[in-house]
């Protein structure tokens, strides 16, 4: 038997290339990973994360060591025989130094290295120092965790026996590795006294595998450390694992990766003896651009004083009508509480691609003067659509760079030299990608950003890195439907136990969601300080009923508060009528309406209800196809896009009036279009998209109006027997499947008893607005007045089979949700079933199985681009030689998504994915826009037949699919 290696890590590898001819020593690979740890503690990661591990072990620079000791062993698990044997060639050099590596088989696939290395440092920290094993496990797991799934502690057994056939020199490796990533982090023995008598919580164990996995991929990006021989001047200091000091390596490798660092918020606003109210007044002035002499409504001063008054992290809900000016009180509030509680960054998130693409460039207006000048910002768009965004692509390069996706922008100032006498914000390369958005500085996206660190996957550890930096905002919070609320709340719990400030807005909020909202929040801040659940579950229950009208409150680490702000002076009057819903009637009723010129917007709920009414309306001489707009989410992107822009230069607040339009559309202008329209007609939908909808009515000051419609007014359809009170309607089923028949038919009791009972259906805004969101949301149906006994049953059966639905929802969510927060390890936090995982299945929405298509013209000259797209229309799609990236984005911008409906059953949906994937053109596998997409061939006539199924795109109509003739 060979000698044991005087010293046994030396001939240990981490990583290799060209099957062994090239590699990283283990220990070098660890000593990067560590000073790389070092360097972010001191110079990226905020305050407010660090605040989380510091809390866990009372001291803060204790909170630093740790972070580096676990990413100096993180990858110890590689100093065993089951990693070792993975490379023949450097199997064979390690054998013969005297590490036996012994015929493993395939048991060597029951070792992984992150969760082998998670039960030895379990047991170090056990036999070295005398830790608990409750306090073991709770470090141990952060290594285990390392590759973004926690392992279960099962897996002990497996890895006891794996151990047991390694010989004595792989124990002397790991334990050297061990000794030496101790002194490399400064920790004595009295520091490891210190840890061994604490706990380290579940936000402290999941901030800190975050922190190690950030570390550990950019130690391995080969870009910034190069192997040992690579190196044209090696640093003597690669290989010393038991050395805190500086490393050129690391130094080098961070200033080319270069990540800006947190958000240094500005000094509070300073009343220079003035009053609070003329300080909060200039800060709005300067954050928003305010006239010099305007002042903040109530709703938005107050919303600053309720985050100045929170004793410590909280949840704010701002509640107000819509056009109040909520953004901007949630941004100003977030600044405050960001300035209070050391926050990196801020998220803003709202329930759409649509609405996150209109607020981001708000967001970036508000950045200009919230980031002091000399600092640079990481910011990310973050959902599916976001590179198709200009306002974002302008962030990625920076002039002089080679490389336009890894630059740095300044977007109001010299953008040569950031670091003078402007601000700059950039995409930062490397905060752009799937898994590491959520660390830049700034991001808005949708909401299921926010809700995916609720749901079990693999590295949700990052989202709740991302988190623990920022303050959240969460705008239009009302729009969370059952399924999505298991995720909201269970999101909301952590954010309370990690001590996120969390501002969540809305104009519709029913009071039983928002008591339960707070609720939440509140249940993860008293697990932060200690409590254990059975002591929560007996805490008073927040029930805030208040049905004022703006209304803030919050939540903290003490009771919660109230603000009932003044009402600005704005309002509204709506005049209210129910039609009835035959094609031919209401196409006449428009015509009858716009006689003398007006502009009309009927908000249909189905996309086959537009079309409808669209074709009818268009196909009618009074009124002609100029006349008639047709919006729905079933256009590509890029006509999407250009439909919304026309009706913005028409309707938008500086727009060309036109005498007469008229604009069929679904949901999708329900928040994203800043758009006035002087009559509107509606589906029924539940009350507070009624209230939505009507915000963009008469939404502008206007005095030329037609006569006729100088008052605001809506009509109501999409039901049998309009006004009948006597019996329920019947109601358009496609209407029922979207919203639930219980909420329609509770919305129409609502709008019964309140508004219709009155002399002159007027709906008041804001006056009646919480008073209808109540009743029509009330727990009890009692509480809902039905307008005649025969209602009674139907609403009954109704609300019966809502509550069987819910259930269902929320039974499936749960399937996929995170645990909640407690005061054990997360062993097995969130293990999935892969390959559920890689079907989509552990998802945040529950939406019915589709695909996004990018359509592509097929004739005679091969695969081509639409021919209207501009710059690149009939252009080939399809080159071996690569795509250009100007046309790989006008491509990007061809996507739809297919309706879920004709895939419902069956193998339906997989049989179409093949047949699409037979008509991809090869050469997008490699361009970062197209890799992954699906193209649609459509012929001369706009049509791709399959199956029986006709797919055609109109730019009119948007795309269709029927049956085959």
């Amino acid at each position: 038997m060979s000698q044991s290696p005087a010293d046994p890590l030396a001939q240990l590898w981490a990583k290799s290339r060209d099957n062994g001819d090239a590699w990283m020593p283990l220990r070098c690979h660890l000593a990067d990973a560590a000073g790389t740890a070092a360097e972010l503690w001191e110079s990226w990661l905020p305050g407010q994360a660090k605040a989380i591990i510091e809390d866990s072990v009372k001291d803060r620079e204790l909170a630093k060591k740790l972070a580096v000791f676990l990413t100096a062993v993180h990858d110890v698990g590689k100093a065993s025989a089951y990693f070792q044997e993975k490379v023949p060639q450097l199997a064979q050099r390690v054998s013969m130094s005297g590490m036996h590596i012994p015929d493993l088989g395939p048991e060597k696939y029951l070792a992984p290295h992150a969760t082998l290395g998670a039960f030895v440092l379990r047991d170090w920290l056990i036999d070295r120092w005398g830790f608990s094993i409750f306090g073991a496990e709770e470090l141990a797991v952060v290594v285990g965790g390392h590759h973004g799934v926690y392992p279960g502690l099962e897996r002990g057994e497996d890895i006891e026996d794996a151990l047991a056939r390694e010989n004595s020199p792989w124990f002397e490796a790991r334990n050297k590795a061990l000794e030496e990533a101790s002194i490399c982090a400064g920790l004595d023995e009295d520091a490891w006294k210190t840890l061994a008598a604490g706990r380290l919580s579940q936000a402290a164990q999941l901030v800190l595998t975050a922190f190690v996995i950030v570390s550990d991929w950019i130690a391995s990006n080969e870009d910034y450390f190069l192997y040992p021989e690579d190196e044209e001047e090696p640093d003597p200091q690669a290989t010393v694992l038991a050395d805190s000091s500086p490393r050129h390596r690391v130094s080098n490798a961070l200033e080319a990766l270069s990540l800006p660092g947190p958000w240094r918020t500005q000094p509070a606003p300073d009343p220079a003896g003035a009053s609070e109210d003329a300080a909060i007044a200039q800060f709005f002035r300067d954050r928003f651009g305010f006239p010099r002499e305007a002042t903040p409504r109530p709703m938005q001063a107050d919303a600053v004083r309720a985050a100045e008054d929170l004793e410590g992290p909280g949840l704010i809900i701002i509640e107000a009508p819509t056009g109040e000016g909520k953004t901007e009180a949630a941004l100003a509030a977030a600044e405050t509480l960001a300035r209070r509680f050391n926050s990196g960054g801020v998220m803003v998130a709202l329930p759409t691609c649509a609405t996150s693409d209109g607020i981001f460039s708000r967001v970036l207006r508000w950045l200009e003067s919230a980031v002091p000048a000399g600092q640079r910002a990481s910011m990310a768009l973050t959902h599916s659509r976001a590179g198709l965004n200009d306002d974002y692509q302008s962030l990625f390069a920076r002039p002089g760079r080679p490389d336009p996706f890894s630059g740095v922008r300044g977007v109001w100032g010299d953008q040569d030299n950031h670091h003078t006498q402007k601000a700059a914000i950039e995409a930062h390369h490397w905060l752009r990608g799937r898994k590491t958005a959520a660390l830049a500085n700034f991001t808005v996206g949708t909401i299921d950003q926010f809700l995916m660190c609720a749901l079990k996957s693999k590295h949700v550890m990052l989202r709740h890195l991302g988190l623990a930096s920022k303050v959240v905002v969460l705008d239009e919070i009302h729009a969370a439907d059952y399924y999505m609320q298991v995720y909201l709340h269970r999101a909301l719990e952590w954010c309370g136990a990690h001590g996120v400030p969390v501002i969540a807005c809305s104009a519709t909020l029913p009071p039983i969601q928002r008591a339960a909202l707070l609720e939440s929040y509140r249940r993860g801040r008293c697990v932060a300080q200690g409590m254990t659940r059975s002591k929560i579950k007996k805490l008073p229950s927040l029930q805030e009923t208040s049905l004022a009208f703006p209304l803030i409150c919050t939540v903290s680490d003490a009771e919660m508060r109230r603000y009932t702000p003044a009402a600005s002076g704005r309002c509204s009057r709506t005049t209210l009528e129910i039609i009835g819903d035959d094609v031919d009637a209401l196409a006449e009723r428009i015509l009858s309406e716009i006689h003398d010129g007006g502009c009309v917007a009927i908000i249909r709920n189905t996309v086959k209800r537009a079309c409808e009414l669209y074709e009818r309306l268009v196909a009618d001489p009074r009124l002609g196809e100029d006349n008639v707009r047709l919006l729905h989410s079933r256009f590509i992107a890029s006509d999407r896009r250009v439909l919304e822009r026309q009706l913005l230069d028409k309707l938008g607040p500086k727009g060309d009036r036109p005498e007469r339009l008229v604009v069929v559309a679904t949901q999708v202008i329900e928040q994203s279009l800043d758009i006035d329209v002087d009559l509107m007609v509606s589906d029924l939908a539940p009350i507070d998209l009624l209230v939505q909808r009507i915000g963009r009515l008469h939404r502008h000051n206007r005095d030329n109006r037609p006569a006729g419609l100088q008052e605001a007014r809506l009509l109501i359809t999409g039901m049998s027997n309009p006004g009948n009170w006597s019996a329920p309607p019947e109601i358009d089923r496609g209407s029922c499947a979207i919203y639930g028949e219980s909420t329609l038919l509770r919305t129409l009791a609502t709008l019964n008893a309140l508004i219709f009972s009155r002399s002159t259906p007027v709906l008041r805004s804001p006056e009646d607005v919480p008073t209808l969101v109540a009743m029509t949301y009330a727990e009890i149906l009692g509480d809902v007045p039905s307008p005649t006994s025969a209602w009674s049953d139907p609403m009954v059966i109704a609300d019966e089979n809502m509550h069987i639905e819910k259930a269902k929802k929320e039974q499936k969510a749960r399937a996929f949700l995170a645990p909640a927060p407690t005061k054990t390890a997360v062993w097995g936090w969130n293990e999935i079933g892969t390959a559920e995982e890689v079907r989509g299945q552990a998802q945040v929405r529950d939406i019915q199985d589709s695909i996004e298509v990018i359509v592509i013209r097929e004739g005679e000259q091969g695969s081509t681009c639409l021919e209207w797209i501009d710059q690149y229309g009939g252009r080939p799609v399809d080159s071996m030689g690569g795509i250009p990236r100007g046309l790989a984005l006008a491509l990007a911008r061809c996507t739809v998504s297919l309706p879920s409906a004709p895939f419902r059953n069956g193998d339906r949906l997989d049989r179409l994915i093949c047949e699409l994937e037979n008509s991809t053109p090869e050469s997008w596998s490699m361009n970062p826009w197209l890799r992954g997409m699906l193209a649609m061939p459509i012929n001369e006539r706009g049509v791709f037949e399959w199956d029986n199924l006709t797919f055609q795109y109109d730019r009119k109509l948007g795309l269709e699919v029927g049956k085959c003739d």
